[in-house]
């Protein structure tokens, strides 16, 4: 007798444990549940074929729909990109991330961008996202295109037209001038291409930044390109009393891109090496590898200091410029050539030590 009611005891404390577990559980996952109810991004849920599993209630408010309705819609009638694509990039990843539109239930678009993760349960595999609506930044950065577009065509049109009348009256078409009011005009001359150099460069930041950079991809000569650049600073080194040194592989190489902004992105770095180097030398190397060429741009120059690194392709970002004469910049024109570099593929790296000098490195596919 004794040992039936140990055993009902053990069966019911063997019940009571379970229940109490699941109590444990269903209270963690509605826990869960209105922690992701309560996020502004959407959240999905679906498996490997596209089909939905959970949905959050930003998810299906956002875009008309109840909360079964969206449920039984799948991926692919949601998204307009390729969910293929995506499936086969998780597996071989397991995170991803891109940018899309979705469709609401009046047809209408929200464009988005989706943080995808492969994941596991129960022995099945899913993919959770965290898709936000991006509606709003896109307004804003129409708003500051428009902006600087404006701004950049009302400052442009009259820095012109003082370029273009200092420039007559330095080339003598307005009557003979002393040394001491071409030295001046000379200062004013550069000035104004300073101003509208900067303004060219923000132009620039703010399309690559909305995405309205487009590569013009053609095959093209990568050593004849490398020799025109170079050309056009022969006078400026020649003039600091450095030298050049190159080591160039031998032509032609053809590579596939594009090659006006190819070009932006050697001037820019031996532009820079120029700015910065007092004695020494300017360094150009091009090296052709298998899929790939490296042009590498040395200078003997400042350098920088370990800490000034993290913050080099930042916008507007100068390291303890010297004061009096010497390298001045807007800190834009690294920032543009990373983001040019990047648009083909390409890969960007700097080397440098205070005082000894700096090399960069691009690499971009042929």
């Amino acid at each position: 007798m004794n040992t039936v009611i140990i055993i009902f005891i053990l069966i019911a404390l063997i019940f009571l444990v379970i229940f109490r577990i699941h109590q444990l559980i269903t209270e963690d996952l509605r826990l869960k549940s209105v922690l992701l109810d309560i996020s502004s991004d959407s959240i999905f849920l679906h498996d490997l074929n596209g089909k939905l599993i959970y949905v959050n209630e930003a998810a299906y408010k956002s875009r008309g729909y109840t909360k079964d309705e969206l449920l039984n819609i799948s991926v692919p009638a949601l998204d307009v990109s390729n969910p293929e694509k995506l499936v086969g990039n998780l597996r071989k990843e397991g995170i991803g991330f891109y940018a899309s539109v979705h469709y609401r239930k009046d047809g209408s678009k929200i464009p988005i961008e989706v943080y995808s993760k492969l994941i596991q349960l129960n022995g099945r595999k899913y993919i959770l996202s965290s898709v936000r609506d991006v509606s709003e930044r896109k307004k804003l950065d129409f708003a500051k295109e428009e902006f600087i577009g404006s701004v950049s065509h009302e400052i442009r049109t009259p820095l012109s037209i003082i370029k273009e009348g200092v420039s007559q009256i330095l080339d003598g078409l307005q009557g003979d001038l002393d040394e001491g009011n071409k030295h001046v005009l000379n200062i004013v001359y550069k000035s104004v291409q300073r101003i509208a150099d900067v303004i060219n460069n923000i132009v620039s930041i703010a399309a690559i930044e909305s995405g309205q950079t487009k590569l013009d991809l053609d095959f093209f000569d990568i050593v004849s390109l490398l020799n025109e650049v170079e050309k056009h600073f022969v006078a400026k080194i020649y003039n600091k009393g450095i030298e050049l040194k190159n080591n160039i592989a031998d032509g032609p190489i053809k590579i596939r891109a594009d090659r006006e902004k190819i070009a932006v992105v050697i001037s820019n770095f031996i532009d820079n090496a120029i700015k910065f180097t007092e004695l020494g030398f300017i360094g150009v190397v091009l090296t052709d590898k298998t899929d790939a060429i490296e042009i590498s741009i040395s200078d003997s120059g400042r350098g920088m200091e370990n800490e000034d690194m993290d913050n080099l392709f930042n916008k507007f970002v100068q390291f303890k410029r010297l004061i009096g004469p010497g390298g001045k910049g807007t800190g834009l024109g690294l920032v543009i050539s990373k983001a040019l570099i990047e648009l083909h593929g390409g890969k960007i790296k700097v080397d440098s030590q205070a005082n000894k000098g700096s090399t960069f490195t691009f690499s971009i596919p042929k």
